[in-house]
């Protein structure tokens, strides 16, 4: 698949860069990649039944690595996107990735109803 090819090569770039901001930028580029994998997986099993993969997990981390995501997105249409912190952990028996898919899905709305300066 391209994406993997992509990935590989981002992350083989990723071993040779030195600089922090280097480093963040093809982090970021590194989870866009593996968003588009996702998409392209989800895509190929439209409407067909999956089936969860269902294990331990916090719902914050999820959200949390939704927003990091999303963060350079957002900073770039100057929207801001923050959480307020949980005073409580959530742990859940759920499938991570179908939350994360979701989450990603809501919260990329809101981000586009909120416009520019957000």
């Amino acid at each position: 698949m391209a994406v993997a090819g992509a990935r590989l090569a981002v992350q083989l770039h990723a071993q040779d860069c030195s600089a922090p901001a280097d480093a963040e930028s093809l982090t970021v580029a590194l989870r866009q990649l593996s968003l588009v994998e996702m998409h392209l997986k989800n895509s190929s099993t439209l409407g067909k039944t999956i089936e969860l993969q269902r294990g331990p997990c916090k719902l914050e981390a999820i959200v949390g690595e939704t927003i990091e995501l999303l963060g350079p997105q957002c900073r770039h249409a100057h929207t801001e996107l923050r959480a307020i912190p949980a005073e409580t952990t959530i742990d859940l028996n759920a499938d991570a990735a179908q939350l994360s898919h979701l989450f990603l899905n809501v919260i990329m709305n809101a981000v586009e109803a909120a416009g520019p300066n957000g």
